[in-house]
């Protein structure tokens, strides 16, 4: 909540919080206590507060702890097969499109035109330019859509801006792996 970002499926994992900690820290005690000690020992023998600190700092880190112990036991046994119904990783298979603003031409007194070059990286792509008379720009049009493996040229036509005015514009491009964007450039439309 901190970061303003709570799923509803997260709230089930916090409340189940506290019960994984102490499972967790019983087992640490359990683990503890028959590991370092022997069967015949009796409780004079054994330190009740080293127990209740270890199983204390296990139940406040328990998810560093179950992390710990899953590293401990996947090297010590060889980890499970992935069985047909495992879910496959979402990571899109390409990269954020890569993006290049170039000049403006056919700068008239309403309208220039803004060219940009787009790659892809392996997923589908939609570029756009961003334009306005300040760096917010405000104001952003639809240029083109490249397919996956592709490359394109691609330019747009800006109308109904005001004589004698500088514009700021740059392109960006986006796809599923994230954002493109080019290098903000400028035109100054005719008096």
């Amino acid at each position: 909540m901190g970061n303003r970002y709570l799923r509803s499926s997260w709230v089930p994992f916090y409340l189940l919080l506290p019960l994984v900690g102490a499972s967790a820290a019983l087992v640490f005690y359990i683990v503890l206590r028959g590991g370092l000690f022997s069967p015949d020992a009796g409780t004079g023998e054994a330190n009740p507060f080293g127990f209740a600190a270890v199983a204390g700092l296990v139940g406040l880190f328990s998810e560093e702890a179950m992390k710990k112990l899953r590293d401990v036991f996947s090297s010590l046994f060889s980890p499970a097969p992935q069985g047909a119904d495992t879910a496959p990783e979402s990571r899109p298979a390409g990269a954020p499109p890569t993006v290049t603003t170039q000049a403006a031409t056919d700068v008239k007194q309403t309208a220039a035109r803004v060219h940009a070059r787009v790659v892809a990286n392996g997923l589908p792509t939609e570029l756009r330019f961003e334009y306005g008379t300040t760096t917010d720009y405000g104001e952003v049009i639809k240029a083109a859509t490249v397919p996956a493996n592709g490359e394109a040229d691609a330019e747009k036509d800006l109308t109904g801006l005001t004589p004698g005015t500088l514009y700021h514009y740059r392109a960006r491009a986006s796809n599923e792996a994230g954002d493109g964007v080019g290098e903000e450039m400028t035109f100054t439309t005719s008096p």
